[in-house]
């Protein structure tokens, strides 16, 4: 149980590191899209989390 954890754990950080890049992308960016944004946060997942 204790391994899921920390298996479970480095993904998380990972995810919550590219939902505040796509987060501070849409602050800043005053031109892009919703539709944009979730683009490329699928985008990014799919290249952090493929094996």
């Amino acid at each position: 149980m204790d391994k899921q954890n920390s298996e479970i754990q480095p993904n998380q950080d990972k995810f919550f590191d590219l939902l505040k890049k796509t987060y501070e992308k849409g602050n800043f960016d005053k031109e892009i899209t919703v539709e944009r944004l979730l683009e490329d946060l699928k985008i990014d997942i799919r290249k952090v989390f493929t094996i």
